[in-house]
């Protein structure tokens, strides 16, 4: 019986070439082996996943500048890599404060809190209480609350809709986000999708300041930029590229 071979982004099966070459003892090693590391990104990406060459410019970028936006067509990562920096910040800084918008309730739970859930440590995949910590996550319906607490680090990934504000532009003055003890790079906003005008995002600035964290910002602009995002491109310089 031929052995098949899962397609994946970053691996690549042996070539024929390859094959022909190898004895049968070895090929069904490396068959193990592909079939393993694939198995173990998807069950635990933040330990076992692979790192896209984009994210590392993305990463340079934060430690360099307080708003870092990624702008993508559909399936070009930017949410996947929104999710895997919230996740680590949530893990490696301690008390964060992590606030994710999305544009309505759907898009929360069916993107924004299932990526979320995607990166989480294998052992955060179940559901957790402890003094410290609450994790309970559904395909469903999300998390629960529309948050998660990290038991080890004590710190809070919190789920909101850019509505909650029109309903209400209050609701978010007074919190701090962020980390005051840091481990890893100190997210406090993450926007997905954002279709406001600046007043939420200078509500948010202030906020971010009191902990000197930083936002991060998502967006897909198949159908163009919104006239608040189109402030920030007109007349930027492109100063580096990749093919």
């Amino acid at each position: 019986m031929a052995l098949t071979w899962k397609r994946h982004a970053v691996l690549q099966p042996p070539t024929d070439d390859e094959l022909r070459a190898w004895s049968p003892e070895r090929i069904l090693q490396y068959h193990q082996a592909y079939h393993e590391a694939i198995d173990n990104a998807v069950k635990d990406p933040l330990k076992y996943g692979f790192e896209l060459e984009p994210w590392k410019d993305f990463d340079r970028l934060l430690g360099e500048y307080d708003e870092v936006h990624a702008y993508g067509g559909n399936r070009s990562s930017k949410t996947t890599v929104g999710a895997r920096t919230v996740v680590n910040a949530a893990l490696k800084n301690k008390e964060s404060l992590i606030l994710c918008f999305a544009q309505d309730a759907t898009a929360s739970v069916r993107v924004q809190q299932k990526a979320i859930y995607d990166w989480l440590p294998a052992e955060y995949k179940k559901t957790t209480r402890s003094e410290t910590g609450y994790i309970k996550y559904s395909l469903k319906n999300g998390f629960t609350g529309d948050s998660l607490i990290i038991p080890e680090t004590k710190s809070t990934i919190a789920f909101h809709t850019y509505s909650q504000f029109l309903n209400n532009p209050r609701k978010f003055e007074g919190l701090e986000v962020g980390s005051l003890e840091c481990g890893y790079t100190n997210i406090g906003i993450w926007l997905d999708e954002y279709l406001l005008g600046p007043d939420l995002v200078n509500t948010l600035r202030f906020r971010l300041a009191t902990r000197d964290a930083k936002m991060i910002l998502t967006f897909t602009p198949i159908d163009g930029i919104t006239e608040f995002l189109n402030g920030y491109v007109t007349g930027a310089e492109t100063i580096e590229t990749r093919n």
